[in-house]
């Protein structure tokens, strides 16, 4: 809802909602997309804004529109005998919280990080819905809550442009925060002595850590800054950078980067913590380093990464039908618990 599905630019969760969509129609499902008006999908789109509030990210009302309205809908349709099978439900805390007041059994994904308040806040409410995780670490984390199934996020894997010969650069695309780690990843290129190019969205809560940690590194040579790209942008840059550096401080429970650069036959370089070794194969799709030190020796061992398996992995694990696959199973399995 904050973002447009599928989104131009960032926008990991809205990328997953509209592959799932647009997958689940293709098989010849009946689905009701709730997004913005600005969305574009083949699904029936309902809508609460015609164009997507992005400014307005995170505030509650919004939000609270967006959920009330898809509820109300779902809710007023079973009553006049049609109604929905199911909800998936990719929101953060309204849709949970309000699951049990809807007569359709409501499956809700989990996409943010389970800190102690997201766990304590699922736990009140894990008899209403249905959890599935992204990742085996985002419910080894949380072993406390029921969780329904685990369906690793896709990408659009045909959309990432293959190359086998790279420029001589690194890429360290996402978020521009302390806990992606940009700047770690300058210190990774400056110590293996390759140069990176540097793109994201910098958020004003952010601004301090930019402009005091990385921006001073930006030289337009060994450090490059592409700001936001557009998805065409990304696309080039993953499929001709040597390697995507992922130095992440806090464990994340996904990572849509790292099946994105995998898609383009881009090895990572990416911090062994949480969900990352799930999707980085050791020494087949990249490598895992605790430390700069460790990521820059790493950078040194590229050529032992075919190109070629990185794109079978993705294909084989990532793309999404294979989501869509895990999907359907989790949903006949819901189904048939009613």
């Amino acid at each position: 809802m904050w973002i447009p599905v599928p989104p131009e630019g960032y926008g990991g969760i809205e990328v997953v909602v509209s592959l799932l969509t647009e997958e689940l129609v293709a098989r010849g499902h009946d689905v009701t997309l709730f997004a913005s008006g600005d969305s574009k999908t083949k699904a029936t789109l309902r809508s609460a804004y015609e164009v997507a509030p992005t400014e307005r990210i995170w505030e509650v009302e919004p939000d609270a529109v967006h959920v009330g309205s898809a509820y109300q809908f779902a809710a007023a349709t079973y009553e006049s005998g049609e109604g929905f099978d199911l909800i998936h439900d990719h929101t953060d805390q309204l849709g949970v919280a309000f699951a049990a007041c809807v007569p359709s059994p409501v499956i809700h994904t989990v996409h943010l990080p389970l800190d102690e308040r997201r766990r304590e806040f699922l736990g009140r409410f894990d008899d209403d819905v249905y959890l599935t995780a992204i990742s085996d670490y985002q419910r080894k984390e949380a072993s406390e809550l029921t969780w329904q199934g685990t369906v690793p996020n896709a990408v659009d894997v045909d959309a990432f442009t293959f190359r086998e010969k790279k420029d001589d650069f690194v890429l360290c695309i996402g978020r521009i925060c302390e806990r992606k780690g940009q700047d770690l990843a300058i210190g990774v290129a400056r110590r293996a002595g390759v140069p990176i190019m540097l793109a994201g969205r910098v958020h004003s809560k952010e601004l301090d850590f930019f402009e005091e940690r990385v921006l001073p590194h930006v030289d337009g040579e060994s450090v490059r800054f592409a700001g936001e790209v557009s998805n065409e942008t990304k696309r080039d840059l993953m499929s001709r950078a040597r390697a995507l550096l992922f130095p992440v401080r806090e464990p994340e429970p996904f990572g849509l980067v790292l099946v994105e650069a995998a898609a383009s036959g881009t090895p990572v370089v990416g911090t062994p913590s949480g969900a990352v070794p799930e999707i980085v194969l050791e020494g087949e799709t990249g490598f895992l380093a605790g430390k700069v030190a460790g990521m820059a020796a790493a950078l040194e061992r590229l050529d032992e990464i075919s190109p070629t398996r990185c794109r079978e992995v993705a294909v084989e694990r990532f793309h999404p039908r294979a989501m869509a696959d895990r999907y359907e199973l989790l949903y006949q399995d819901v189904l048939s618990q009613l």
